[in-house]
């Protein structure tokens, strides 16, 4: 039931306060509710999973590592080390060929680089050692331990919760480094 409830969910566009999960509480109702969190279907749980889907995830990770590469380089440049790096990893990691980088557009990266949401489509886990290596690539093409303090920082709790989910795990990286 929570694999049928999760498919779904991922290819529902969300509403900006109200979510597909809010709707499906509403509909069920509270005594259905219970018997659902009595059988171990824990929706807010699911809800929690649904908000952050590959595509934002793997859009904020983007965004966050441009962040961070134009603060050590030019907006131009940082541009593009991200599309050498992805060009590169795109043989190994199937998951980067979702993203289509726009080599007319130089101007903003966020106009450079789009995430098909297609992406959502495959499971979470599918996306962690492919962003573990990108990061960690960045970290060794500028040789800095601050990359992933900024990297941190830049993306913010709630996303460095979501691609530890996945298994990117920043501490190890950082020890790499140490």
């Amino acid at each position: 039931m929570e694999e049928l409830i999760i498919s779904v969910g991922r290819f529902t566009e969300w509403e900006m306060y109200f979510s597909y999960i809010d709707k499906f509480k509403e509909i069920l109702g509270p005594e259905m509710l219970l018997k659902l969190q009595i059988k171990g279907l824990d929706l807010e749980k699911i809800n929690i999973s649904l908000r952050y889907q590959n595509r934002t995830i793997l859009q904020n990770v983007l965004n966050a590592l441009f962040d961070i590469i134009s603060i050590k380089t030019s907006k131009e440049e940082a541009i593009q080390i991200l599309k050498t790096e992805l060009i590169r990893l795109m043989d190994t990691y199937s998951v980067f060929k979702y993203i289509t980088i726009n080599s007319s557009e130089q101007k903003t990266f966020y106009k450079t680089f789009d995430v098909d949401p297609d992406i959502n489509s495959l499971d979470s886990y599918h996306l962690g050692t492919p962003l573990r290596r990108l990061i960690r690539d960045i970290q060794n093409d500028f040789n800095d331990r601050k990359i992933i303090e900024w990297f941190k920082i830049k993306l913010g709790e709630e996303y460095l919760e979501e691609i530890e989910k996945i298994g990117v795990n920043l501490h190890f990286i950082e020890l790499m480094y140490s």
